[in-house]
């Protein structure tokens, strides 16, 4: 669970007693954490799949170069037996295709979002691709000997033990996780702390501020139609901020993973960290603010915000 005050609070669960962070209280959650975890990610995702790749820019700047680092560690085989697990709008799948082109046998794209999952066909059309919203489909292609995933664990209330689907010398390819050293790095957190001064300071001066705004007051944007629909379903007893349920979209983002021991039978073969701002992009950054994260990333460069890992199965 995310570090700080954690609170008991008896939401009308006959009278049991469950744990949440002390900033969920307000908003007097109705269903277990990890329960609502999953059912916000659900929502959140529904209504953000449409804009999703045209939103984040490191879709077309940054994730590419950094996958085709990450599949040039696999080792040479005749085929691959692939799972996707989060596989959301075709990303990393589209990447893995490209590189291994005719040596995949079977690519299973597994995403509890039908939105998102409705994206990924539209993006990828390969024969060998089959597509699912259902978590027990992946059985019937197990095992796999190779495991993509790319920003989808942060958004999970536990990491799923990925052994039950994979043979024994399995691979396992993780793109853009957040990384907890880079919170433990006083640094590190000093300039992204600045930063996030400067585009509070600066966020008057764009004409998007105001729009979206306004798309907030209005309930038109993720988060708020988000808010909206969990309160409708009693997910909460109080309507939640948009921020509470950015928070829980992105859980664990605030506080990293620790690399080396987050992924108990795997054994880190090749890891890179990158984004010295934190949570904020570095390629919208201005050059200065470029130039001090790249500095830092030559100090420090197992502390970046976000990191890519292969691991490799014990």
């Amino acid at each position: 669970m995310e570090s700080g005050a954690v609170i008991k609070w008896a939401a009308s669960m006959r009278g049991r007693s469950i744990l949440y962070p002390s900033w969920l209280i307000p908003s007097k959650p109705l269903v277990p954490l990890d329960i609502l975890i999953e059912r916000i990610n659900s929502i959140y995702h529904s209504f953000d799949a449409e804009r999703y790749d045209s939103e984040v820019i490191e879709l077309r700047r940054t994730w590419p170069a950094l996958w085709a680092e990450m599949l040039q560690q696999l080792p040479p085989r005749k085929y691959w037996r692939i799972l996707d697990f989060g596989c959301g709008t075709g990303f990393e799948a589209g990447q893995t295709i490209r590189f291994l082109g005719d040596k995949i046998s079977v690519l299973m794209a597994y995403d509890p979002s039908p939105n998102m999952l409705g994206q990924a066909r539209a993006r990828i059309t390969d024969s060998k691709i089959v597509f699912t919203c259902d978590e027990s489909s992946i059985w019937s292609r197990a095992p796999y000997d190779l495991l993509i995933t790319n920003s989808v664990l942060h958004h999970l209330p536990a990491i799923p033990d990925f052994r039950q689907y994979t043979t024994k010398d399995a691979y396992w390819l993780a793109g853009n996780e957040p990384s907890s050293r880079f919170y433990a790095n006083p640094e590190c957190v000093r300039l992204s702390s600045e930063y996030a001064t400067h585009q509070e300071r600066m966020k008057w001066l764009r004409p998007s501020r105001y729009v979206d705004k306004i798309r907030s007051m209005l309930h038109l944007d993720s988060l708020s139609k988000t808010a909206d629909v969990a309160h409708k379903r009693r997910l909460f007893a109080v309507r939640p901020q948009p921020d509470i349920v950015s928070r829980l979209v992105d859980f664990r983002v605030r506080d990293g993973f620790d690399l080396a021991a987050m992924n108990p039978g795997w054994r880190v073969a090749w890891r890179k960290t990158y984004s010295f701002l934190g949570a904020f992009s570095e390629v919208r950054a201005p050059r200065k603010w470029r130039q001090r994260a790249e500095q830092l990333q030559g100090k420090f460069p197992e502390d970046g915000a976000c990191f890519c890992a292969v691991w490799k199965r014990l």
